[in-house]
């Protein structure tokens, strides 16, 4: 598969999160920002990156997404949880 695909690819299933009601998570036990700015951030460079830095992906996770935290099994809503689970899903298998 091509890098082009894998980001189609990577770019539909987090897609298939649905949209968010809630306004970000000011902290506590659910996933952060953090925890999904690291790990897309690592499963995703070169061209398969979906932000330009760390920190681009922290000012849109933080300020212009609105994501609810969610939890980390979820997988079809559009909350910080199920941008953790798909980037793990990247890592996982970065050739799909």
């Amino acid at each position: 598969m091509t890098s082009a695909s894998r980001i189609v690819v990577f770019s539909t299933v987090l897609a298939s999160c649905g949209v968010g009601e809630a306004p970000p998570p000011g902290g506590g036990d659910g996933p952060s920002c953090a925890d999904y700015c690291e790990d897309v951030t690592n499963a995703c460079t070169g061209a398969d990156a979906q932000y330009a830095s760390h920190a681009a992906c922290m000012e849109y996770c933080e300020d212009t997404g609105g994501f609810a935290a969610g939890s980390l099994d979820d997988s079809d809503t559009n909350t910080i949880g199920c941008r953790v689970f798909h980037a793990g899903a990247a890592a996982d298998a970065p050739a799909t």
